[in-house]
């Protein structure tokens, strides 16, 4: 197939629309720069098991096509990144963070689902780190940064 060919077919898959795929590929999610909320964290392993701990926090998010990158930061100093995929069906990405604070290692995992809109974000988490094993969930609001 010529060069040209290729070209054209590209772009009309680029813009097509997928007939009969149903309401879930027509929703869009959309996700905000920067959240500011609260979670509580509920260690049942470890150093402080048996405790459960509320911290305010800020997530941040960008967004390229259905891949997001975050990064967050809580009011106990421990920051941290992660990755995940967008499901646009229900606007819920799992999402794997890492802790980034050298004295207070960490994997933490679990959905994060944003409101349609963006304005509203909760989530689950399971994970380990510097204290021990833990569960827990949040909700924030995004902020504004006008």
């Amino acid at each position: 197939m010529p060069l040209a060919n290729l070209s054209r077919l590209a772009a009309t898959l680029a813009t097509a629309t997928v007939v009969g795929a149903g309401a879930a590929a027509a929703q869009s999610c959309d996700v905000g720069s920067m959240y500011h909320g609260q979670y509580t964290a509920n260690y049942t392993a470890g150093s402080h098991a048996g405790m459960d701990y509320v911290f305010n926090n800020t997530l941040y998010f960008s967004r390229s096509g259905n891949y997001i990158h975050s990064k967050y930061i809580t009011s106990s100093g421990v920051s941290g990144e992660g990755t995940g995929v967008i499901d646009l069906a229900n606007c819920t990405v799992m999402m794997n963070y890492h802790s980034t604070t050298p004295s207070c290692p960490g994997t933490y995992y679990g959905p994060y689902t944003f409101s349609h809109d963006g304005g509203a974000l909760s989530w689950t988490f399971n994970g380990q780190d510097c204290w021990g094993t833990l569960n827990g969930q949040g909700q924030a609001d995004e902020a504004n940064i006008n």
